[in-house]
């Protein structure tokens, strides 16, 4: 059952995505209950504006309804919580955390497999979950960077992320992320721990689906990338830089994609 209430609530901002129309989403960390939470004033319209949020920086949440929200529709549900318009950024003269900062906050809570954060069964042709399934719209995947790989999909002109997985076929998921880390310290980083952060998209069609599933697919994103080691910078990603593609080889590309 939902729990409403107004009252104050401080979220660290551990992931932000690129959405249309200049809005933004973020997924923070509750540093009391030790979990992923998807703060948005509303479930119809995007809540943020771009720019709202800095990773690394607490804000300050009046919360309107907390997990599960009675209206959300599941998975989003488990970690969707209704906030009010106005957002505080706390500390404004303090740094914001730096990536391993942020990585060693969330490491212990890191899962080894991405059927660990979804479930086994949940996770369709290693791309989706239907919506109304009773799961995670969210998680952290535990590995290495010599298991991740970024690239640049010419036909979709997106970035997107391959994940491997000892003993089976890649996973190829899109990536959201707003900031990525930057490829060489990816590549100077061998065998070094990382998270993957993973989130759900919302439910919809792809074209041509409609007539075939009548169940709405939500997605699996890449909606971040923490470093064990500090990184000397941090980039944008294509979702939000338009002349990335000129810029793939040096900054993506491992060589083939």
């Amino acid at each position: 059952m939902a729990v409403s209430l107004d009252v104050d609530k401080v979220l660290l901002a551990v992931a932000t995505t690129h959405m249309k129309d200049s809005y933004e989403c973020v997924m923070c960390w509750c540093e009391t209950e030790k979990k992923l939470l998807r703060p948005v004033t509303n479930l119809k319209d995007k809540s943020w504006d771009l720019g709202t949020f800095t990773v690394g920086n607490r804000y300050k949440f009046n919360v309107v309804e907390l997990p599960p929200v009675e209206k959300a529709i599941l998975p989003h549900q488990n970690e969707d919580m209704i906030v009010g318009n106005e957002v505080i950024p706390m500390a404004k003269d303090r740094k914001p955390l730096a990536q391993n900062e942020l990585y060693a906050k969330l490491r212990d809570y890191g899962k080894l497999f991405v059927t660990d954060i979804f479930g086994n069964d949940n996770i369709k042709e290693d791309k989706y979950i239907n919506k109304g399934v009773n799961c995670a719209s969210a998680g952290i995947l535990h590995c290495n960077t010599d298991y991740i790989r970024f690239y640049y999909d010419d036909r979709r002109r997106k970035l997107r992320c391959v994940i491997k997985v000892e003993g089976k076929q890649d996973l190829d998921f899109p990536c959201s992320a707003q900031y990525i880390p930057d490829k060489s310290d990816i590549e100077k980083s061998v065998n070094r721990e990382c998270l993957v952060l993973l989130g759900l998209a919302r439910g919809f069609h792809r074209d041509g689906d409609r007539e075939h599933h009548k169940k709405k697919r939500c997605y699996i994103l890449v909606i971040g990338v923490l470093m064990e080691s500090p990184v000397s910078e941090v980039l944008k990603s294509e979702s939000l830089s338009r002349n990335l593609e000129s810029r793939k080889t040096e900054l993506l590309a491992s060589g083939t994609h």
